[in-house]
Parts: C-alpha cells; sequence; structure tokens
C-alpha cells in the first residue's frame, strides 16, 4: 500500500466536517440541523468568505470592532471556515468542552476558544 493510500485511509477516520455530511443522522447529531443541505444553507447565508475573510477573530487584550480587517496577522488556520462552523455546531449542540474539542479537531484549546468566541 502506498503513502498516498495510507494518508487517504486514515483521514477517513478522522473526527471531520467531511467525513459527516454523508449521514444525515449524524449530521443531526453534532449539529442539530436535520440534514447536510439545511444546515449548508446556513453556512452559506453567513457568508465566511472562501478562505474565511468575512470572520472577525477575537484578539486577545483586544477590542474587536465591527470593521473587517484586510490582513490576518499570525499563522494561518489550521481549520477551514466550514470545519470552524462544524467545531462551533458541535459545542452549541453537543455542549463538547474545548480541551475535547481541541482534541477531536487536532487544535489547542486556545484556537478552539478563539473560534468560538469570534463574534462572526
Amino acid at each position: 500500500m502506498d503513502l498516498e493510500r495510507k494518508y487517504e485511509k486514515l483521514e477517513e477516520l478522522l473526527f471531520s466536517f467531511k467525513n459527516i455530511t454523508s449521514n444525515d443522522s449524524l449530521v443531526a447529531s453534532y449539529t442539530g440541523f436535520p440534514n447536510y443541505q439545511t444546515m449548508m444553507a446556513l453556512y452559506d447565508f453567513l457568508n465566511p468568505g472562501e478562505h474565511g475573510e468575512n470572520i472577525n477573530y477575537c484578539l486577545s487584550g483586544k477590542n474587536v470592532d465591527s470593521t473587517p480587517k484586510s490582513v490576518k496577522q499570525g499563522r494561518p488556520s489550521t481549520l477551514k471556515p466550514v470545519d470552524e462552523f462544524f467545531l462551533t455546531l458541535c459545542r452549541l449542540r453537543q455542549g463538547f468542552a474545548e480541551v475535547h474539542l481541541a482534541h477531536l479537531f487536532n487544535i489547542s484549546q486556545t484556537t478552539v476558544s478563539r473560534i468560538f468566541l469570534s463574534p462572526g
């Protein structure tokens, strides 16, 4: 088995938005939406931008204003905007602790907090 196929097989085991989209009962369980199409209708309405450029993140120790920033500082986000949306829905629906979400999404607890506290 080549390395690329092993990677694909492992990726299928990850807890991610991509891996639940074909199962409406998982979508309903984790997000509260009855199906993938309904959840994506809200996601499209929120319009985070292709690369999350329309999302304002909380910055520690600073006030977040309502004006969008043209350039984000720091490292690029590990998660795609749709995965950040999924993470937020899991927290709201299931009440997952930040440390648990950090483990599931393979990110730091600080990153989970920043994503969840972002004003929009």
